[in-house]
């Protein structure tokens, strides 16, 4: 008897042995592929929550838009003189966006992760440019342009992300529309009183036909490598 009880505990201790081992090599198997995934998720999900943050930004500028223009202030007469030159602003800042006695919009940038300099972004506005099947198309003239908020040198994952928001360009896998011509300096247009609207346009590429929000990369520093000039834009007023 006592003999048997002796061989069983042997085996009892094997069993432990093993499945101790075993237990051991899944748990190491498992923080490995954690420790290979973990800053591609990071990456992602910090993507996420910034691509959030961007995109909610303009729908307080847009509601901001909306109070001035129901008070009567006509679109291409807004102003958006950033916090630091509402003493600037004209009518004692009736017309402009982040003035308290105008829209009185709170003016925020873009949160520096999102960023290819990897410092916070700032945001500008123009009607220079018009979007395809988006309002009315008057080709050459102010009346058919878009009033339009953009965000240039976003990173290339944070592009994608814009993108995968909105479903831009899904069929290739998000990749941000090439413009087909130089937009840097237009884009970087910023709508104060010093830089009305001229009333010249510049059309959206077919690749952003219809879409009021998506991101882009700018051929002047168009790039295959992932190191090109990505900006993301989003329609304020679509006229």
């Amino acid at each position: 008897m006592k003999m048997t009880s002796f061989k069983k505990q042997q085996g009892n201790v094997l069993f432990l042995i093993l499945l101790a081992v075993a237990l051991f090599a899944a748990l190491s198997y498992a923080v490995t592929q954690s420790s290979r995934s973990g800053g591609s998720d990071a990456s992602s999900e910090t993507d996420a929550v910034n691509a959030a943050s961007i995109t909610q930004y303009p729908t307080g500028v847009r509601t901001a838009i909306l109070r001035l223009t129901v008070d009567g202030t006509q679109v291409q007469s807004i102003e958006f003189n950033d916090s630091a030159n509402l003493g600037d602003c004209s009518s004692s800042g009736a017309l402009c966006v982040f003035h308290p006695s105008g829209g009185g919009a709170s003016h925020q940038q873009a949160p520096a992760a999102a960023m290819a300099n990897g410092t916070p972004g700032d945001w500008t506005y123009n009607m220079e440019f018009e979007i395809p099947q988006i309002g009315t198309t008057t080709a050459d003239s102010l009346a058919g342009n878009e009033l339009i908020a953009f965000l240039e040198g976003v990173t290339y994952s944070m592009c994608k992300e814009l993108n995968k928001r909105y479903e831009v360009n899904s069929g290739s896998n998000y990749d941000p529309v090439l413009f087909g011509s130089t937009v840097t300096a237009t884009v970087g247009v910023n709508r104060d009183d010093a830089t009305a609207p001229t009333g010249a346009d510049v059309d959206f590429p077919a690749g952003l036909t219809g879409e009021p929000y998506g991101c882009f990369e700018d051929t002047d520093t168009a790039s295959t490598t992932q190191a090109g000039n990505y900006v993301y834009y989003h329609t304020l007023v679509e006229r």
